[in-house]
This record gives C-alpha cells, structure tokens and sequence, in this order.
C-alpha cells in the first residue's frame, strides 16, 4: 500500500513523499527523532504527538496545507541500503520534495501569529 507522508513545519511550509509501508514505518521513526517540532500526516490523518501546533492552530495551517495539489504521487525507491542498527538492507527513497515554500506559508500563518501574540519570524 502507498501513503502520502507530509510534514509541516513549525513555519507553515511542508515537505511530502509516498512511501509504502515498509517506508512509512522508516519516515515515521527519522522524523520522530530528528524533527521532532514537525506535524505529521500520513493519509490525511495527524500523527498524534508529533508537531509544535496544536487545535485550532494545527487545524488552520493542515487546511491550508492538505488542499495544495501534490505534484507527484508516484512512489519513488532509488535502491537499498545497508543498515546496521537492523542488520539488514532497507529500502533508500528519495528526499522529500517541496509542497508549500515558507514565503507561500505567510499568509496564512498571519491569522496564528496575531491569535497567539507572536512576532512573525523574519
């Protein structure tokens, strides 16, 4: 099965991939310990206990973020790779690409930073 794997960072721009689950599995556990700030959705649906937004805050920006059209949809192995703390080859998938640059963000992430007091970060 294929998912749609999107992280939203704490600015509002936002990565994707598509990864099967073997590859969900590795994107969930890379992000969990190296992006910890980040919002995870997989499918559509929030990774619960992943990201710095929380209500109506994640709520706004996910809106904002789940509607853009992906410009890719396809999954995308580029090999195998060895990994020792498994002790065994794993699939290796490309980066994640691009879906909502930070300047693209700002405008709707104007709404949070005056809701929460928050100078816009520069």
């Amino acid at each position: 099965m294929e998912h749609i794997c999107i992280r939203i960072y704490p600015n509002g721009s936002a990565k994707y991939t598509v990864r099967d689950d073997a590859g969900l599995l590795s994107w969930l556990e890379y992000n969990r310990q190296y992006r910890g700030g980040n919002s995870l959705f997989v499918d559509g649906e929030h990774v619960e206990g992943t990201g710095s937004l929380h209500g109506e805050d994640l709520e706004h920006v996910a809106r904002h973020v789940l509607a853009v059209d992906l410009p890719n949809t396809k999954l995308r192995p580029l090999g195998r790779m060895w990994d020792s703390d498994m002790g065994e080859f794993r699939v290796r998938y490309a980066d994640d690409d691009d879906l909502v640059h930070g300047w693209e963000a700002e405008e709707f992430m104007e709404e949070i930073f005056e809701r929460n007091n928050v100078a816009r970060p520069r």
